[in-house]
């Protein structure tokens, strides 16, 4: 009789968002303690997977306990996962950091473990095809990743690819095995282990999961140590611990799985040196245009949480990326566990008071001098620039560019092309032109747009008597623009030799705020793109752009998820950039990460036959992270808000 492979996959995390630095000892003692007993207990082989930074405190509080898991490891009955030094968000970092945490971990577990973990679960599950050339050169032979929310955006797949290991690949052949977890079995998981079901109920369960799985496999566990018998303090209706032990139930469990006939539990790297089943192995690019970037669990959980939301996520990584700026390869190692450190995710979620305090001293002494997006020139005379200044627009016509600015709404792009006489190719597609009413608005590009919960949408699109200011080799187009939240101030230069605008922000009202901040918007010409060969590219955390092919999809990143989260997705931008177009024309929405490290988003909606295509940045969003209590800005505080439009003929 084939029997299916079981394993259970524990992530160890003293960073964890809500757990103060003065219960670490209590959550050795009550959760990984007790974890490492009921294994070797029960002779149960079990996965950890901790980042080399964990691992490091664990050893200052407790050695004894690096001596066990390096026992059990010996005695087969615990397989030791990697993730990094640090756990992060790879889509939000650069290549380079991204290298270095894996380099530093591994430096780590071999240190303290004496081992090389084969296998690495991907931090937060947060995934993009940029980062499989990471894992492959840190030297992992395989990643773990959840099936249930990749399946959920990939409905013509088949279900009983998610029962055996399949393989990632990304644009330029890279390729890796996955083993997949799966978020609902662990809910269901950790529901029993709570005494809200009961073990006939999770048993039965199981069985459903393991029907026509015949030589498959199933992660019955793969999250958080730190929920059994402990509780991190996230959420108001956490429920009561169980009064006769999690773990002590979690135990009883894997003794009555250990009498089945049809399974048996078993650690990841068996999964995959026992893989067959190949018949049923793909190369599967898990992202999509809709979702660039996989993450964990329900839509709620998206990357959106770790890049714009929290207490000010967006300055925290902008101070990440000033730092980066300064380093070098000779850089000390010290210097890149303090990068890494200020990059862990945790300081982006669920944080306590006392230590966003800290936070806030580290980055108070680093990184508080803003990067000037506009450098400063000696002004002279333009010579080939044509600018007429009328009572609605401002219009700079040169041989390389012709732009059109909407005075009466906040000098919005009317019309911006490469050459004098040609179709524009971003600007502004004017109220009425889809033939639809719940389309009837105007769709303007280089505006700001705020969202706060219950109060009037803010934008820039008022009426506005702009200053010109000639420089060298661009013009200046500067405006105060007053608004129900405070002064707006905005510039716009527009480059003489180049079919380039550069735009930048400076808001005069207290931030971050609860609600959405979006800008830019850049607005493609319907009647001038391709609409079957659409494509954007960006960087989410590699070293070469991902290529995400539009055709006919409709796309909204920026859709709100409920209520309370205001957006789905997003893009990384880990080199400042993302374009979109087709085969011939190109337009590039630059995002300078030291200025702002914003996030990207795509919308695209076929209406009748027409299209609407956009490119938007936002810098703020809402999520069960975002408290008004707890929303408090960082000093490097206030950013100036700065992009760049810029349009190319081709994909070079």
């Amino acid at each position: 009789m084939q029997r299916t492979r079981l394993y259970n996959l524990f992530h160890l995390n003293l960073a964890f968002s809500s757990i103060p630095e003065s219960e670490r000892s209590r959550v050795l003692e009550r959760c990984y303690w007790p974890l490492l007993y009921q294994a070797r207990e029960n002779a149960c082989p079990i996965a950890i997977e901790a980042s080399g930074w964990t691992l490091e405190q664990i050893d200052k509080l407790d050695q004894n306990m690096i001596a066990e898991i390096q026992q059990l490891i010996k005695d087969g009955l615990c397989e030791f996962i990697g993730s990094g030094y640090i756990q992060a968000i790879g889509p939000l970092m650069p290549a380079a950091v991204n290298a270095s945490n894996q380099r530093i971990g591994i430096e780590v577990y071999k240190s303290l473990l004496g081992v090389v973990p084969r296998i690495a679960l991907v931090n937060e599950q947060a995934f993009s095809s940029g980062l499989i050339q990471i894992y492959l050169e840190a030297g992992y032979e395989a990643i773990i990743l959840d099936w249930a929310s990749i399946y959920s955006t990939h409905k013509d797949w088949e279900r009983s690819w998610g029962r055996c290991i399949q393989t990632a690949g990304d644009d330029r052949g890279n390729t890796i095995p996955i083993i997949w977890c799966d978020a609902i079995v662990f809910q269901r998981f950790q529901r029993y282990a709570h005494g809200e079901n009961d073990l006939d109920e999770l048993n039965s369960y199981i069985s459903s999961r393991l029907e026509g799985s015949k030589d498959g496999f199933l992660a019955i566990y793969s999250s958080d140590a730190e929920i059994f018998d402990y509780r991190p303090g996230r959420y108001q209706t956490e429920p009561d611990i169980h009064p006769t032990g999690e773990w002590q139930r979690i135990g009883a469990m894997w003794r009555h799985l250990a009498t089945r006939d049809d399974i048996f539990l078993t650690t990841p790297a068996d999964i995959l040196d026992n893989a067959i089943n190949s018949a049923n192995r793909q190369i599967l690019k898990l992202p999509t245009a809709s979702a660039p970037i996989c993450v964990k669990k329900q839509p709620k959980y998206n990357i959106v949480r770790w890049a714009v939301t929290g207490r000010d996520d967006l300055a925290l990584n902008t101070a990440c990326w000033r730092i980066f700026e300064k380093l070098t390869i000779q850089s000390p190692s010290e210097a890149w566990r303090e990068i890494l450190e200020l990059w862990s995710s945790d300081f982006r979620t669920h944080i306590d008071d006392a230590r966003w305090k800290k936070i806030r001293q580290r980055v108070s002494e680093i990184a508080c001098v803003p990067t000037l997006f506009f450098p400063s020139k000696a002004g002279n005379p333009l010579k080939i620039f044509d600018i007429k200044d009328t009572e609605r627009s401002i219009i700079c016509v040169s041989p390389n560019i012709t732009v059109t600015l909407n005075k009466r709404r906040g000098c919005a792009v009317q019309a911006f092309g490469p050459r004098p006489g040609e179709d524009w190719w971003a600007g502004t597609i004017q109220h009425g032109f889809f033939d639809d009413i719940a389309w009837g608005a105007d769709f303007y590009t280089n505006l700001l747009t705020c969202e706060i919960p219950g109060k009037p949408k803010v934008t820039d699109l008022q009426n506005c008597n702009p200053e010109i200011q000639p420089g060298d080799g661009f013009v200046d187009i500067s405006m105060q623009i007053g608004s129900e939240l405070g002064k707006i101030e905005k510039t716009i230069r527009i480059n003489e030799y180049l079919p380039r605008i550069e735009v930048s922000y400076l808001l005069h009202w207290q931030e971050p705020l609860l609600g959405s901040l979006r800008m830019a918007h850049v607005t493609l010409n319907p009647k001038l793109f391709s609409h079957s060969r659409l494509s954007y590219r960006c960087h989410n955390g590699g070293t070469e752009p991902e290529i995400f092919e539009i055709f006919d999809k409709n796309i909204n990143h920026g859709r709100p998820v409920s209520p309370l989260i205001t957006c789905s997705t997003g893009l990384g931008l880990t080199e400042g950039w993302m374009d979109i177009g087709d085969e011939t024309r190109r337009v590039k929405l630059e995002a300078p990460r030291t200025s702002a490290a914003m996030l990207g988003l795509i919308t695209t909606q076929t209406i009748g036959g027409n299209r609407l295509v956009r490119a938007s940045l936002s810098a703020r969003e809402h999520d069960d992270t975002s408290h008004e209590a707890r929303t408090e800005a960082l000093p490097i505080r206030p950013l100036t808000y700065s992009y760049a439009i810029e349009l190319s003929d081709s994909t070079s």
